[in-house]
């Protein structure tokens, strides 16, 4: 599971705030990135088990580095050959674009799948 470099940039600011939890917009002023831009990206993470909704402050939603995602590091540094799922994504979603079929890793591909993002194709 690698990160691309808005979302290193995105838990480097988590790492740095142990252990406490920041909101989205406190997240874009530290990165220097787009509230918007976090946002989709923080969903992302969410999905892949980096990070996990803490709590409300108002509207605000909070976020912190998931006690998990150690776990979920080294096993995707592993050596071991994943297995790989073609997918055609439904809906535009970051840098994928609606219609535009990947092949991603099995437990990636799953979480686009599951939350309706795309679809898989059968090869």
């Amino acid at each position: 599971m690698q990160l691309s470099d808005i979302e290193r940039k995105i838990v480097e600011c988590f790492k740095n705030a142990e252990p406490r939890d920041l909101s989205i917009n406190e997240v874009a002023k530290l990165a220097g990135i787009s509230r918007i831009t976090v946002s989709k990206y923080i969903e992302v993470l969410c999905a892949r088990g980096i990070l996990v909704h803490t709590r409300r402050i108002g509207k605000a939603k909070m976020f912190k580095i998931a006690s998990e995602y150690e776990k979920a590091k080294a096993a995707a540094e592993s050596k071991e050959e994943k297995p790989m799922i073609k997918v055609e994504f439904i809906k535009s979603f970051l840098k994928y674009r609606a219609g535009q079929t990947v092949l991603l890793e099995e437990d990636e591909a799953r979480q686009y799948i599951e939350s309706g993002i795309a679809r898989e194709k059968k090869v």
